[in-house]
């Protein structure tokens, strides 16, 4: 009767033991979006979010970030790290030399380093809006002054 319950033990334990072996880390980044993701060319914006695992925020995960123009090209490609709160913000630049479309912003949990061998790579994308805008200056006021 022994020798039956320690291999049953034995055997529980493999199992349990075998059962860790194979789990994985899950680290998903949780955009905050505002109202309203569309921007003229020209202004600056910052892209913020969190980072959830196991239902609460987690910090040190580092995040890889894609930005991909209108066209599908990669314009910026980068790496973050959320804060101390699990909290994570970059700045999106758009200059005057930007083309105006939709910019995919993708980013990617890379996990914990302690992690990253069983890691399963989870992301957030959204699309930022950027429409086009002649700008206004004084001298073009000035110009149109002076033809009536």
């Amino acid at each position: 009767m022994m020798k039956i319950f320690v291999l049953f033990a034995i055997a529980a334990i493999m199992v349990i033991g075998v059962e860790n072996a194979y789990s994985t880390h899950v680290s998903q980044p949780i955009l905050t979006i505002d109202d309203n993701f569309v921007y003229s060319v020209g202004d600056d914006l910052s892209i913020t979010g969190w980072v959830e695992y196991d239902d609460a925020a987690t910090s040190d995960v580092l995040l890889s970030v894609k930005i991909s123009n209108p066209n599908g090209t990669v314009i910026s490609d980068f790496f973050l790290t959320s804060d101390s709160n699990g909290q994570f913000e970059f700045p999106f630049e758009l200059s005057n030399d930007d083309t105006s479309g939709d910019y995919l912003v993708n980013i990617m949990s890379m996990c914990r380093e302690i992690h990253r061998d069983i890691c399963t790579h989870k992301t957030a994308e959204t699309t930022i809006s950027v429409i086009g805008c002649l700008l206004y200056t004084s001298d073009a006021a000035d110009e149109e002054d002076s033809v009536d």
